[in-house]
Parts: C-alpha cells; structure tokens; sequence
C-alpha cells in the first residue's frame, strides 16, 4: 500500500491559551478532492495553512508520500507543488491578470518576456476552461475571474496539491459550478485537491472523502460514499440541528421603505438600477434574489446612503431621504449587515468592543454628556458576545482574531441588538457555518416578528424561500418579478435570477 500524499501526525498549534489544532492526524491520497469542514473556528483554516507552510506547528510531524518535512514558508511549500487559494485573493488590483499570474516567476533573464506569458497564460485558460482579458487589471475582474487566476497562479507554479479555503463563499451558484467543474479536472489529471467547506451539499457534489473537525481535533473520516449529510453535520456540531420554524406571523404594517422609480449608474456612467420601485413594510421581510452584478450592490448602496440615486426618490416611513447620508438614516432606526464584514462591515484592527458599540457610542447609556463610559462599553460587549454566541475572543481583543463566522454573529449583534426601523442584510450568511446560519435566520426572523421592515439580499435560494414574505427578482437592473414567496417555488426563482423566466 502507497504512503498517503499528505500525512499528519499529532498536529498541535496554539495561539495563546486558544488551541486551534489538538493533535491532529489526516490522511490525504493522491489524487481526487478530499473535503474538509466543521463549524467556524473548527481549526480548518489553521490545519491548512500548516500544509501549505504559512504557519508553523507547535508539535506534530508533517509528512508528504511519507517522508517528513519541515517547511519553511509558502515558498518552499509550492516548490514542493503546494500551494493555496485563500478566502481574501492574494492579487495586486492595480496590475493586469497577466502581470499577476507570473508575478514572482517572471519569465524572461533580463526583461519580462510578455510572449512567454501570454503563451502560459493562453495554455492554463485552455485547461481550466477559462476566459480572461489578460490585459485588464484586476480590479475590473469579477470575483470568480479573480479566483480562477489565483488557480492558475499555483498550477503556473506548478503546483499538484492545491488547497482551497471556503472556494465558495464569495461566488454566485453559476460561478461555484464552475470551480467544481475546474476541481474535478484537476483532480482528473492527478492533482490532489483539499477542499475546506460547511456546505454539506458542496462536498457530496464533488468529493471523494470528507474529514470532520470539531474544536481543532478531528472526529471522523470516511468516503463520502459511505456517509450522508446528515450523519456529516451531526459530527460538526455534536448533534442534530432541528430548523427552526421561520414562517411568518402575517402581522405586516405601514410600509416603512419605498423607492419610486430609482436609478443608479456605476462608475463608469453605465446604468446599474433601472426605475427600481417597490417597497418593504413593519413585519415584512422582502428578499431581493439576483445573480451578482445585476443591480443588489448599487441598491443596497443607494437605500443606505453610500451611493447616490441617478434618478427617482427613496422614502423612510413616507419622507425623502434621498439627501441624508449613512449617519443620519441610521439615527432614524435604519440598521445594515454589510456583505463586506471584514471591510464594511467591521474594523479587523479595531478591538471587539469598538467594533461592538461603534453605532451607538455617541448614545446613552453608553454615552454621557458626550464621554463614552469604558465600563459600559465593556459590559454592553460582553453581553453581546453572550447573547449572539460569539466566541475567540474578548472585548479588548483585535477583531480580526475572530473567525469569520464569529465576527459576522459580532456584527449581527451589533445591528440587531435594538430593533431596528429597517434592516438592510445583505448576505448575511455567507460564509457561516451550519450552526451560524440556523442561528442568523433565527435572529432576522425575530426581528421581523417584532416589527422590523427587513431588506434581504441573497443568493441562497432556501434562504429567500424559508425566510421571506415577498421576493423581488433583479435582473440587469430591473425588477422582472415581484411575487409572494407562497407562490414562487426553487426552480422558478432559479429560472428568474437567469433571466429565463417572465
């Protein structure tokens, strides 16, 4: 029998009294994609960034066919062929796709040698089956365009283990059948993929093993044959998650938002919403349901004060607020889950608690006669962290010690710790684990119940179905449907985002 590819034994890592990987052992064969999941702040992340050498372990021995290593950086990771795409692209936006492929391996002696680079660059798109404008610079790029050249960087390199963080998380569910696509070529060619999820279908779709963690220490592997999703996220949680009911109470009022015929054009001048009209009432939740790239940013921007309309009028329980900015709509009770979390949505350097009370400093009790109150400010963040389950960390730690899954729960709390007027959320559970989207959807729905207008934005078609009252389809700027969720099934919806259905 063959030594494994990847073999680790005991695999300890610690970052303080947090114990991230608690003796750890995995086997990874040759070939075919092996996935990996648990909960947020399972140790995933960690055990790979290990493999592929941008973190050392405490204790442990790390072995590739069977022989040990001790690697010292990424770089001598992929020269020994592994590499990985992160969740945050490793990609420099001001240069083109081309100049970001062979950055690092130019080719050519004394000179970049573009030739060389188109040629390289011309055979990998023919093999992952990908267009680029390689002259573009990659801050025009979509976000799948992005993640595909981030593969063709390491196979550029030569790498034949790949590891790939939450590929999905940022991806519509066009561009995700596409990565699977690309993952099962290149495990068809003998590269051996490992593939870290908490989307159970994802992994019964496109691999052959799936090893369970939970609390940084390994609890099962088998082959995905051999198991089923729910015995796979009964083992990520240690036990067996009962859905929530969602369905709504039908005690909808006034409407609280209305837009009336909004524009908005982007950065060029091209127009991004088209006469967008419809509204979101107390104790509603209105989802929107898109393809990405069809109007949900410029919409979420124009509701929230980031960007102006170009055309129409957008009212707050029946007044203009066209004119008033994020600060000022937020003191009228509009509160706003950022599809950036890390960007937008909180400040990774700030401590937790900053981020915690960063929308009601200037508010009592934490607040008064314009003095923050730092014993306030600590016991408002503790109770918080409590009440939204939010672990790894402790009021005056950094934010961005927190997984990502943690830090969204940190910025639902925030948001949802008052009742808001209107709830803008988009994609709030993107990128959260089985247990932290049970528990968001929870929370979106008690604030409906308790008279919250909510605006949803999602592309997770279970989630708009569960969740909402009424779904409005946008499709290249333009609502091409407006419809009661009671009379939209998956597949219509599906066939409405595309642009296949009226």
């Amino acid at each position: 029998m063959s030594a494994p590819r990847i073999g680790l034994r005991g695999i300890v890592k610690r970052y303080g009294p947090i114990v991230a990987n608690d003796r750890v052992d995995l086997d990874v064969a040759a070939g075919g994609i092996h996935a990996v999941v648990g909960e947020n702040g399972a140790g995933k992340t960690t055990l790979m960034r290990i493999i592929a050498g941008l973190v050392e372990p405490d204790a442990g021995r790390y072995e590739l066919d069977g022989r040990p290593v001790r690697l010292r950086g990424p770089a001598d990771a992929i020269r020994r062929g592994i590499g990985m795409v992160h969740q945050r692209f490793q990609l420099v936006e001001e240069l083109s796709a081309l100049e970001n492929l062979v950055l690092g391996a130019t080719p050519g002696r004394l000179r970049f040698d573009r030739r060389a680079a188109r040629t390289a660059a011309r055979r990998l798109a023919e093999q992952l089956a990908a267009e680029l404008d390689w002259e573009a610079p990659v801050a025009q790029l979509s976000v799948g365009q992005r993640q595909r050249l981030e593969i063709m960087r390491l196979l550029y390199r030569r790498a034949d283990i790949l590891i790939f963080d939450e590929p999905t998380s940022v991806l519509t569910p066009g561009e995700a059948e596409l990565l699977f696509g690309i993952m099962r070529r290149l495990a068809a060619d003998g590269r051996t993929i490992l593939f870290i999820t908490h989307k159970l279908p994802e992994v019964f779709a496109v691999a052959q093993h799936v090893t369970v963690m939970r609390r940084g220490r390994v609890v099962a592997t088998s082959a995905v044959a051999d198991t089923d999703p729910r015995q796979v996220g009964r083992q990520m949680v240690g036990e067996d998650l009962t859905p929530p009911d969602l369905r709504p109470s039908g005690r909808v009022g006034r409407p609280v938002l209305a837009l009336r015929e909004v524009s908005a054009t982007g950065g060029r001048g091209e127009p991004r919403l088209r006469r967008v009209s419809f509204e979101v009432a107390e104790g509603e939740i209105v989802g929107v349901a898109g393809v990405e790239g069809n109007g949900q940013r410029e919409l979420v921007e124009v509701v929230m004060g980031l960007r102006q309309p170009a055309g129409g009028e957008i009212l707050l329980d029946g007044r203009p607020c066209g004119h008033r900015g994020v600060r000022e709509r937020r003191d009228l009770g509009v509160a706003f889950i950022s599809e950036d979390r890390d960007g937008e949505g909180a400040s990774l350097d700030a401590t937790i608690a900053d981020n915690a009370v960063a929308t009601a400093y200037r508010r009592p009790p934490l607040a008064r006669a314009g003095l923050l109150s730092p014993g306030r400010v600590r016991r408002a963040t503790e109770d918080l962290i409590r009440r939204f389950g939010v672990q790894g960390g402790r009021p005056g730690a950094p934010a961005r010690v927190l997984s990502g899954g943690n830090l969204q729960r940190l910025v639902v709390g925030r948001e949802l710790s008052r009742v808001p007027r209107l709830l803008v959320a988009a994609h709030p559970t993107r990128g959260v684990d089985l247990r932290g989207t049970v528990f968001i959807r929870q929370q979106l729905h008690r604030a409906r119940e308790a008279g919250a207008a909510i605006l949803l934005v999602s592309e997770e078609i279970v989630e708009l179905l569960e969740l909402c009252d009424r779904i409005v389809v946008l499709y290249r700027g333009r609502i091409t449907a407006d419809l009661p969720v009671a009379r939209v099934t998956a597949e219509r919806l599906g066939a409405l985002m595309a642009g296949l259905a009226a």
